[in-house]
């Protein structure tokens, strides 16, 4: 028999959400990375990438529990050398991203940014 787990959010569909969740969610989403690509793209000159990158580590740490993403993800894995390699590939893309926004006009950068396939 398959318990069900002391948490009750684990025993529901991760996919059965409400309809109105992406009508709410998805603006909201847009707005933030909005916010942020401005937010990037006027404090380039005063900070470095590595320190934007930090202070949004900040920002999505103490912003976590607002949202339930409260706990933290088991480190124990068997496959810890995959996670150290997304982990890696995927600060090197917010490396990138964040030295295109210091570089060429927001607009361009955001034109590129969607230019790939579905």
């Amino acid at each position: 028999r398959d318990w069900p787990s002391a948490d009750p959010g684990r025993d529901r569909d991760p996919y059965d959400m409400d309809r109105s969740s992406p009508i709410i969610y998805g603006p909201l989403m847009a707005t933030g990375f909005s916010v942020v690509s401005a937010a990037t793209k006027a404090t380039g000159r005063r900070m470095s990438s590595y320190q934007q990158i930090a202070l949004r580590s900040v920002i999505c740490l103490a912003t976590a529990p607002l949202f339930g993403e409260a706990t933290a993800p088991p480190l124990r894995s068997p496959l810890r050398w995959f996670l150290a390699l997304r982990g890696g590939l995927g600060f090197l893309a917010v490396l990138c991203y964040y030295q295109a926004i210091a570089s060429i006009p927001l607009a361009t950068l955001t034109l590129i940014s969607r230019l790939h396939p579905l």
